[in-house]
């Protein structure tokens, strides 16, 4: 069932919205009953490890999309359910949920994350015509795929940022690389290495290693034989810390970059001042505007903790699907499913409070998005410089 919207001659509207339809009315001073302007409510799915070694990360979008849809003021709709499914960090998880989000909940749009769990729905959400949201893996094979849509810019972008960043210091020819076989390392590594040596510098080591992975000796031993001038070490947050204390502690001092995944409030308690001047690539976040922060207000009076970059993102990418069903049910549409939902989502520019304007495009990318380059100095996440993607 789909979200249908009735007609303007009727008494009162119905908006019946996937498994769920309300018909309301309001009463008026006088205490009668009389018909409200068209309401329903809209049913989402939400796709995230809430077990396993991330799953701080999964309560964190979860609570993106949960407070999205409390704050968000629907003009043609009253309310959102968010439907949740526990996807345990695992692939296989992550397809077996899909697939009950679509066909038992009838949701039009799932949000997700984490490129090895967002991977193997790529083929689902094309058959199902369900539409697909990552808000911040950067892998390239999740773009320009059919009812897939990338909120943040992928790994092409972000590469060509560092390496950029990179090329502007002339120290910096030689460069290592430590990243994670899973998730965006692959990708990440590939992209760098092309982008990089395009611009004249020399990859002289990649080590990858696995999720998780405690010993970093053997692949630190042939990064220090490749005497590097600057090493970047491509891993989520938790790995990432992992991995910087371990080539510190082997005694290597050059600089180290990294990417998006870096940011994260748990961070420097886990990796301490071996993280200190460690430089990292993020696309454009703010949450010092006033509208970013009423949402971390409100996420601090609703949780009782900061607002962390990850729920900033996936806060986000909830307002830019809620905008674009609002705007389909606007504009006429009689029923909000998948294929509605993904047309409405191309070409529209929504007002995003943390990563500025987000309009995507029909290749499911964002247009125009800016990144910064940031320092760990103190503590603390400093921007360093802005680029243009």
């Amino acid at each position: 069932m789909v979200l249908r919207r009735s007609k303007p001659a009727a008494p009162a509207a119905l908006l019946s919205v996937l498994l769920l339809g309300t018909l309301t009315a309001a009463c008026g001073d006088d205490g009668t009953a009389g018909a409200t302007e068209s309401s329903g409510e809209i049913k989402v799915g939400v796709s995230v490890a809430l077990t396993g070694s991330y799953a701080d990360v999964g309560r964190w979008f979860l609570r993106g999309v949960e407070l999205a849809a409390k704050r968000y003021e629907g003009e043609n709709f009253t309310s959102v359910k968010v439907v949740s499914e526990d996807n345990k960090g695992e692939p296989t998880q992550a397809a077996v949920v899909f697939n009950k989000l679509v066909d038992v909940e009838d949701v039009p749009v799932v949000f997700g994350g984490f490129t090895n769990l967002s991977e193997p729905v790529v083929p689902i959400a094309n058959r199902s015509k369900t539409v697909y949201i990552n808000p911040l893996a950067p892998a390239d094979s999740l773009g320009g795929k059919p009812y897939v849509y990338n909120t943040l810019p992928l790994a092409a972008q972000e590469m060509d940022v560092l390496a950029r960043w990179l090329h502007q210091n002339p120290d910096y020819r030689r460069l290592a690389l430590l990243t994670s076989s899973q998730h965006d390392g692959v990708s990440a590594g590939e992209t760098i290495s092309e982008k990089f040596e395009g611009l004249g510098g020399e990859v002289v080591e990649w080590q990858q290693h696995q999720a998780e992975q405690a010993d970093f000796s053997a692949a630190i031993a042939k990064i220090e034989a490749s005497d590097p001038d600057v090493i970047m070490i491509h891993d989520p947050f938790r790995d990432f810390a992992r991995a910087v204390r371990s080539v510190r502690e082997a005694g290597l001092t050059q600089p180290i970059v990294g990417y998006r995944g870096v940011e994260s409030p748990d961070l420097v308690a886990m990796c301490g001042e071996a993280c200190e001047g460690v430089v990292y690539t993020i696309p454009y976040y703010d949450a010092s505007s006033p509208e970013a922060k009423a949402v971390t207000d409100a996420y601090k009076t609703e949780y009782g903790e900061e607002a962390s970059f990850y729920f900033g993102v996936m806060y986000d990418a909830a307002i830019a699907v809620l905008s674009a069903i609002d705007k389909a049910l606007g504009d006429g549409a009689t029923e909000v499913d998948g294929e509605t939902l993904n047309k409405a989502l191309v070409g529209t520019p929504f007002d995003t409070p943390f990563t500025g304007t987000t309009e995507l495009t029909d290749g499911g990318v964002p247009k125009g998005k800016p990144f910064f380059v940031k320092v760990i100095k103190n503590g603390k996440f400093e921007i360093q410089e802005k680029f243009e993607g």
